[in-house]
């Protein structure tokens, strides 16, 4: 299944504390389902949904380097070398080290920044640490695609299933992608 998660649940089948989940947006008659990845309590956008755990494997592995992509509102303008840092991948606080992004500044007004940003390996709440780090902080998200699945018409809470058509682009592309590298890469070697 396809979600437009909204912002304000979590990305679980449950909660000790009884918040809202994507689950409660789905019904029941859909049987045990499970996201596949997660987006934090406060970011809105696409969500998979499955029961399959080779498919939720393939999405969120980063060798597949399926691309997510992501609008970010942010407070202030940060400058083109604290974008391009971040392009280049960055040492979060924790130690954790990111992997290089795609960051395209989309629009901007005096006090706020629109950015779309694509990730193939996501960290725990990645783009506001990131963000946080140059001293910009995001104060909206989106997640807009997951590989070639985009759905604009999809209101938030609103869900659909997948095509057969959808499900074989998504894990195609993935491994055609390694296929190609590995053929490459063992052609190189002779």
């Amino acid at each position: 299944m396809l979600l437009n998660k909204p912002k304000g649940c979590l990305s679980s089948v449950s909660d000790p504390e009884g918040r809202p989940t994507v689950l409660d947006f789905l019904p029941a008659s859909l049987g045990r389902v499970y996201p596949v990845g997660r987006l934090d309590f406060n970011t809105e956008g696409l969500l998979l949904l499955t029961n399959d755990g080779e498919f939720t494997n393939f999405i969120t592995s980063a060798r597949n380097k399926v691309p997510k992509v992501y609008e970010a509102k942010i407070k202030g303008v940060p400058t083109e070398q604290a974008i391009e840092r971040l392009r280049r991948g960055v040492t979060l606080e924790d130690g954790t080290r990111t992997a290089p992004a795609k960051i395209k500044r989309v629009y901007e007004t005096q006090t706020n920044t629109w950015f779309e940003i694509i990730l193939h390996q996501g960290k725990n709440q990645q783009i506001r640490r990131m963000f946080d780090l140059i001293g910009h902080s995001v104060m909206k998200l989106r997640r807009s695609q997951i590989g070639p699945l985009r759905d604009d018409r999809l209101k938030p809470g609103a869900w659909r299933k997948l095509s057969e058509q959808e499900v074989k682009a998504i894990t195609t592309r993935g491994r055609n992608g390694r296929e190609k590298r590995a053929a490459s890469h063992a052609s190189s070697r002779q």
